[in-house]
């Protein structure tokens, strides 16, 4: 005989009670899941807000777009940039024009004046008076008997200076560089008005004395100074410039021909040139030097080139 039965009800037993275990789990996690659901406030309408929290500064969240660029130097696409200052270089046109018998037009010569001293083919050719006395000396005696007329041509090669002299008393023992000490003409230059219009003396200003010698022994004859960047009005020797002079009734007439090459410049029509014209008298001989000098320029200082007159080469 076997004993069967006792051994399926303690199976069925078992079965029982293992189903109702995995129901309860199940209810238990669908209602753990619902309660967790309805808790996090996701639901709409429902719940808490989410509480976000911002990233700090310098946190390792890669950035997705380029730092902006706010260095001075940016410009914001369609803003206009501001104009750069510019500073227009000298030029000619925007520098002081002295007027009257100050501003000279130098012809251009048909033909080169022989240089015999004698200004017999200077006869068409405009006349610059010296009406202004720049310098007396402390020994002038107010005498004061000396006029001066230039003209001036000008070709490719040279300046020509032609010079009538009137004066009663003719003295002239000096030479060279103290030429001027007698009866002279003197001519100072700036060669470059443009490039450093200032009240000093530099290397692109000149100053010529012609003399016309006593008409015995002293030979007429030209001396070149040149200025310096120090200020002075230095020697400045070699140069070809040629004089001529001729005495005449009331005094002397004197010629002139200045190389381009000794002004250091390349003429053209209206070119400008800073400019003074000057005639030196010496009425007591010897030592007693330099007495009055007349100018074309009334502001005529012999240091400062902003004194000076013009001479516009003309066609």
């Amino acid at each position: 005989m076997t004993e069967e039965a006792p051994s399926r009800d303690w199976f069925w037993w078992i079965v029982g009670c293992g189903g109702a275990l995995a129901a309860f789990l199940c209810s238990a996690a669908v209602i753990a899941a619902g309660w967790f659901y309805l808790s996090d406030g996701s639901s709409p309408g429902g719940g808490q807000p989410a509480i976000v929290v911002p990233t700090p500064p310098g946190s390792n969240v890669e950035a997705t777009t380029p730092p902006l660029n706010l260095a001075p130097t940016a410009t914001l696409a369609g803003a206009a940039a501001s104009p750069a200052v510019v500073t227009p270089a000298p030029t000619v046109a925007n520098l002081p024009r002295p007027g009257g018998s100050a501003a000279v037009f130098v012809a251009r010569a048909p033909a080169p004046p022989r240089i015999d001293g004698r200004l017999d083919e200077w006869g068409s050719v405009a006349e610059i008076p010296l009406t202004a006395r720049v310098f007396t000396r402390d020994t002038w005696d107010g005498t004061d008997d000396l006029e001066v007329t230039y003209r001036l041509l000008w070709d490719d090669q040279a300046l020509y200076v032609g010079v009538t002299v009137v004066d009663d008393r003719h003295v002239q023992t000096f030479t060279g560089r103290t030429a001027f000490r007698g009866d002279s003409l003197e001519i100072q230059f700036d060669t470059d008005r443009a490039g450093d219009f200032a009240a000093q003396l530099s290397p692109d200003d000149y100053q010529w004395v012609l003399s016309p010698g006593d008409f015995a022994g002293l030979p007429p004859e030209a001396y070149r100074f040149r200025g310096t960047a120090a200020g002075r009005m230095d020697d400045f020797t070699g140069h070809g410039t040629t004089v001529a002079a001729e005495k005449t009734t009331t005094g002397y007439t004197l010629e002139a021909r200045i190389p381009w090459s000794d002004l250091g410049l390349i003429p053209h029509t209206g070119l400008e040139i800073g400019a003074a014209l000057n005639g030196n008298d010496n009425d007591q001989g010897g030592a007693a030097g330099q007495e009055i000098m007349l100018s074309n320029v009334s502001t005529r200082t012999f240091g400062d080139p902003t004194t000076w007159g013009i001479l516009t080469l003309a066609p």
